[in-house]
């Protein structure tokens, strides 16, 4: 049967300018949607990994102090204890790079500031962009309560590993992260608690 001149079938119908828009949309919001999950896992990895060394480098410091003898409160200026009798923020001194190797006591690692995180001989052993704080504290040994004045025969050793980031999230380690300090923040990973009695290391824990 012959066709009229004219007309058309409805599967000869090209697309509309309405289902053409309609069709480029739900690609855009699909490439959109794929590129957000790829990026979601690559944050996901990388905090993973970030994770993993701050594990490492808590370990190694935990160890380095509970290695130390025990020693009484400090008595020798106003040190992090005294300021925090007093309600006063603590200092911290970044003492990253030095050599910790002549340290005798537990105590002279309180208020700790390490960035980079290094050895006991100074050597970078974790990644630029981790930050660690080390308390020393003492403790009552029946409830654990802190009891900073006095020689308890007990000290509790907390170890705080951070990621230092910048205002969107990423990652910031080195001089950028000492000199641009107003502009960045650092994000708890990994915390990792020890007691250290006058002769031997009573618990660990995290």
């Amino acid at each position: 049967m012959t066709r009229p001149r004219g007309q058309r079938t409805r599967n000869a119908r090209g697309f509309s300018l309405v289902e053409g828009v309609i069709c480029a949309t739900v690609v855009a919001l699909m490439a959109v949607s794929g590129a957000s999950a790829v990026a979601a896992m690559a944050r996901a990895r990388a905090d993973l990994v970030a994770r993993v060394a701050a594990t490492d480098a808590a370990d190694v410091l935990v160890s380095e102090v509970l290695a130390k003898a025990y020693g009484p409160p400090a008595s020798d200026g106003p040190g992090k204890e005294e300021a925090e009798r007093e309600g006063a923020p603590a200092p911290r001194t970044n003492t990253s790079g030095a050599v910790r190797s002549g340290m005798a006591s537990v105590v002279e690692y309180n208020g700790m500031l390490l960035h980079p995180i290094t050895d006991d001989a100074g050597d970078i052993v974790s990644r630029p962009d981790l930050v660690a704080e080390i308390d020393v504290t003492h403790v009552v040994p029946t409830t654990l309560a802190p009891d900073p004045d006095a020689d308890t025969g007990l000290v509790e050793i907390r170890v705080r590993v951070l990621r230092r980031v910048d205002a969107a999230g990423a990652a910031v380690g080195g001089a950028a992260g000492t000199a641009g300090a107003a502009r960045t923040r650092d994000v708890l990973l990994v915390t990792r608690v020890a007691y250290r009695g006058r002769t031997s290391v009573l618990e660990a824990g995290t």
